[in-house]
């Protein structure tokens, strides 16, 4: 934490007695400066979904729900240096699906992210090649 100090300016002397003079005690205000509060939001796109019920969250929680393909962000923005971490934490049903992220972790570099990919594809390109 860097400690700045602001407005710091000498009083001029107070004459208390004849042949003394005092200054009186120097006020001086401080300002906190922890670094940027800038804030930047992580995003991306999601393709191939068919199904209802995709829940995607970045780094465990902010959990943002995803009904159609397209573009989508999370509500919380992140600071500067700050991880994230997309996953999916409810695959799509009705069609059933299985969904997996691409570029999904990694550190906020003073810009927002939104190059997350989220790729879903159906059950019977999953099962074709005869694993059921």
């Amino acid at each position: 934490m860097l400690e700045a100090w602001v407005n710091a300016e000498v009083p001029p002397a107070i004459e208390v007695a004849a042949d003394h003079k005092m200054v009186p005690p120097v006020v001086m205000a401080t300002s906190n400066w922890e670094g940027s509060s800038a804030t930047y939001t992580v995003g991306g796109n999601v393709s191939g979904l068919a199904g209802t019920g995709l829940v995607v969250q970045n780094n465990g929680g902010d959990d943002r729900s995803i009904g159609a393909d397209g573009d989508f962000t999370f509500a919380t923005p992140l600071a500067d240096g700050g991880d994230y971490n997309v996953t999916v934490l409810t695959q799509p049903s009705d069609p059933i699906q299985a969904c997996g992220v691409t570029s999904g972790n990694g550190t906020i570099s003073a810009a927002d992210v939104s190059d997350v990919s989220v790729t879903c594809v159906s059950e019977d390109v999953i099962f074709r090649d005869g694993f059921e």
